[in-house]
């Protein structure tokens, strides 16, 4: 599993920029675990894209989510690329959630072209 000591709820606010973004995803962990010292520009996978799958039980319909989340620059993906990208596309989809919280990213299919990934939420 990769980015799954990260701490962040999807569907409450969507961000204009990643760096907005960033900003608040800091100011996030660090209310939660003061101890994390967070840097988004860490590189969390060596793929240049990857494709995130999930299924919500919850939802009887429109029930399932497939993201495509690409480097800008042909480069490893880095953390805050990729949280900044699940927020932004899921937003809508979890903004109705009763437990949206991420835990990371389980390796379904790295042997794809662009490899597969599970997003695990809990509550």
């Amino acid at each position: 599993m990769i980015l799954n000591n990260l701490y962040w709820k999807f569907g409450v606010t969507k961000y204009k920029t990643t760096q907005a973004f960033n900003k608040a995803w800091k100011e996030y962990t660090s209310m939660l675990a003061p101890e994390i010292n967070l840097d988004p520009n860490t590189i969390a996978t060596k793929f240049p894209a990857i494709l995130v799958e999930y299924t919500a039980d919850w939802k009887e319909e429109n029930n399932e989510l497939q993201i495509e989340i690409k480097s800008q620059y042909d480069e490893p993906l880095k953390m805050g690329e990729i949280l900044y990208a699940l927020n932004t596309q899921t937003h809508d989809f979890f903004q109705d959630a009763d437990f949206s919280y991420f835990q990371g990213l389980e390796e379904d299919d790295l042997e794809e072209d662009i490899p597969v990934y599970k997003l695990v939420i809990s509550d």
